[in-house]
C-alpha cells in the first residue's frame, strides 16, 4: 500500500518511516490490525452495515458495530 508524502507528494510506502525522496517523516496514523498487525485494511461502509441489517437482522450486531476489516486476515475491528 502506498500513501502520497505530504511535502514531495511522491509515492511512499506505508512501512517506511520516512520518504526516501525528501526525508519527511509519513503518517504513522495509519490503523493496524490488531490481530496480525498489517496496514491492508478497509473501511466497513454505512451500505455494507445497512444490508446485513436487512438481511440478517438481530444477527448482525457484531458485524455492524466494527469499522474496519482487515484485507490480509479478514478480521473485523
Amino acid at each position: 500500500m502506498l500513501i502520497q508524502c505530504k511535502d514531495c507528494g511522491k509515492d511512499v510506502s506505508t512501512s517506511a518511516s520516512a520518504c526516501p525522496h525528501c526525508g519527511c517523516p509519513v503518517n504513522q496514523n495509519i490503523p493496524k490490525c490488531p490481530t496480525c498487525g498489517s496496514t491492508e485494511i478497509e473501511k466497513i461502509s454505512l451500505t455494507k452495515k445497512a444490508g446485513a441489517i436487512v438481511g440478517f437482522g438481530l444477527f448482525s450486531a457484531g458485524y455492524v458495530s466494527k469499522t474496519y476489516k482487515c484485507k490480509s486476515c479478514g478480521v473485523r475491528f
